[in-house]
């Protein structure tokens, strides 16, 4: 089945799930009471509806989803709103404390108070429910007090209990420093970044700032409300599930996502984009060409994160057809990006798209400003342009602890002042790492850091042709090891010599190569250096000819 089980946490997390859980309600025939139309009974049975719901034992189906949070209002929104029946109440969870907007005092005081166990045993049933569970998906701010605390912990407890599923987040970037709702938010942002990177996979990165223009550029709303927005997340949500619910010629799940999108752990936090948002008042007037709205994917006029889309070098990318799509059409359109010199991959990555392909046309909210759709189509994609919101988050957080403004209130909670300065040092690892990406010459050996004889392996890593592979794998089976899904890599020379500059050198060798493979005899030989000793044999060559004459 590849179930999906959703965690909404904080005021920004439960309203996305608002508006998610009606979309996919609309999408699948599913009336607020968790019925479905007689009508529509066969509609449902051709697709894979139980990824995202369960069947009660009274014939009603059930989101496989969670809500915490310590407002009662929003909590209340989900409780008594239009699908009050749709949801198990046992899984709307209030905590009875507030958490004031303060990081530590949701992580740990509400935590403690609410029960660890308890919260875990909420998610470990849901899990239980469940066949072959496909991930966890948690959606949340990061600003913010409880969505970025509360968010925290729970990560922290998956992580332990279920360490091998795959968490992605979808967090909510904090405003620009003018815009802030919150002293703490800096701090509250830096330290959930830090979590995020530590505890979870992926992390879909969106800023309101960039929907807002999204919606300005494609809806032509000068003003958009948080309702819109909202709608906006869940299209976008609704169409990276899409090809694991309806039929399609392309299928893509969240694990097989991670495993294209995330090419090394220290590359996780990805970013958004999705084309077309038609008004209501131009649906029928407006002509939809996939050519356009896939370009228009790689820059601001889809993307839901501001930065320079101009300057930005990809590490890998997802795209989500949905709708009037034939693969003839969509192949054409792949190829045709690939060949555009505006769209640019980091010399270490491997310039591939993961494809998924769903029947499904886009179905529009009713009452809204959104239009219909024959088609669609949005990115997941991992590249520099997450430098920039992350980057400005950092700053932030540095030049208020730089006072030591207002870090008494996490003190105050139980936490320790360095926690602070820890999280900034990761961040600020893991953002040279993207600032890297976009160097012509990146001076790190990412290609060299491949652990041989193990699953891990970073994929953007080459499989140098000047290494015996087959004798790599013959020996390793000879010695009686399992030689499945284990790869050699590329050679530390070769890796820096071809992969990175030509003027590096493995410290302590010049003239050279060595390689880790451990085989016997192991000649390794780069092919740009044999072209280079071709190319100097040839010169001496022609100069003894010449001396002769």
């Amino acid at each position: 089945m590849r179930e999906i089980i959703s965690l909404h946490i904080g005021q920004a997390g439960l309203q996305i799930g608002n508006s998610l859980w009606e979309l996919f309600c609309l999408e699948h025939s599913i009336q607020p009471d968790g019925t479905v139309p007689t009508d529509r009974i066969l509609e449902g049975l051709n697709s894979n509806i139980d990824s995202l719901f369960s069947l009660s034992q009274y014939g009603r189906y059930v989101p496989r989803a969670i809500f915490f949070d310590e407002d009662p209002t929003t909590i209340n929104a989900i409780k008594n709103g239009p699908s009050r029946g749709l949801f198990n109440r046992s899984y709307i969870h209030q905590c009875q404390v507030e958490s004031g907007g303060c990081w530590a005092r949701s992580f740990g005081t509400i935590m403690n108070k609410e029960g660890e166990e308890k919260i875990a045993d909420k998610i470990r049933k849901q899990v239980e429910s469940c066949d072959g569970l496909q991930g966890i998906m948690l959606y949340h701010s990061i600003g913010g007090g409880f969505g970025g605390g509360f968010t925290s912990k729970i990560l922290d407890l998956l992580s332990s209990d279920l360490e091998k599923v795959t968490k992605a987040t979808v967090s909510v970037l904090s405003s620009n420093h003018s815009l802030q709702s919150s002293l703490l938010e800096p701090y509250n942002s830096i330290l959930t970044l830090k979590y995020l990177k530590e505890k979870a996979d992926m992390s879909i990165m969106l800023e309101n700032q960039a929907l807002y223009k999204v919606a300005n550029q494609q809806l032509d709303i000068d003003n958009p409300n948080f309702s819109t927005i909202n709608r906006m997340i869940a299209q976008l949500i609704s169409s990276v599930t899409q090809s694991s619910r309806f039929n399609g010629s392309k299928f893509v799940d969240l694990i097989e996502m991670r495993m294209n999108v995330v090419p090394d752990p220290d590359f996780q936090f990805l970013h958004a984009s999705y084309a077309p948002f038609i008004n209501i008042d131009k649906q029928n007037t407006e002509l939809t060409n996939l050519q356009q709205i896939t370009n228009s994917l790689f820059d601001e006029r889809s993307s839901f994160i501001n930065c320079d889309h101009k300057n930005v070098k990809y590490l890998a990318a997802n795209l989500f057809f949905r709708g009037d799509c034939p693969w003839g059409e969509v192949k054409g359109v792949v190829e045709s990006i690939k060949q555009s010199p505006n769209i640019k991959f980091a010399e270490f990555a491997v310039p591939t798209y993961q494809i998924a392909i769903s029947d499904k046309a886009p179905v529009p909210f009713p009452y809204s400003e959104q239009g219909r759709s024959n088609k669609a189509v949005c990115m997941i994609a991992n590249s520099s342009a997450i430098e920039t919101p992350l980057f400005r988050i950092k700053r932030n957080a540095r030049r208020q602890y730089s006072k030591r403004s207002h870090v008494h209130w996490l003190v105050g909670e139980g936490r320790e002042e360095g926690e602070i300065s820890e999280a900034l040092e990761i961040v600020q690892s893991f953002l040279k790492n993207y600032k890297e990406a976009n160097y012509e010459n990146p001076d790190k050996d990412y290609c060299t850091r491949v652990q041989h004889g193990t699953d891990y392996i970073r994929q953007f890593v080459y499989t140098c042709d000047c290494l015996d592979v087959e004798g790599y794998i013959k020996n390793g089976i000879e010695k009686g090891e399992d030689m499945e899904g284990k790869y050699l890599g590329v050679c530390v020379q070769c890796a820096k010599k071809c992969h990175v500059g030509h003027n590096l050198k493995v410290k302590g060798i010049e003239n050279e190569f060595f390689c880790d493979c451990g085989l016997e005899n192991c000649k390794v030989k780069c092919q740009c250096q044999k072209e280079e000793a071709q190319g100097q044999e040839e010169q001496q060559q022609q100069q003894q000819e010449q001396e002769k004459n």
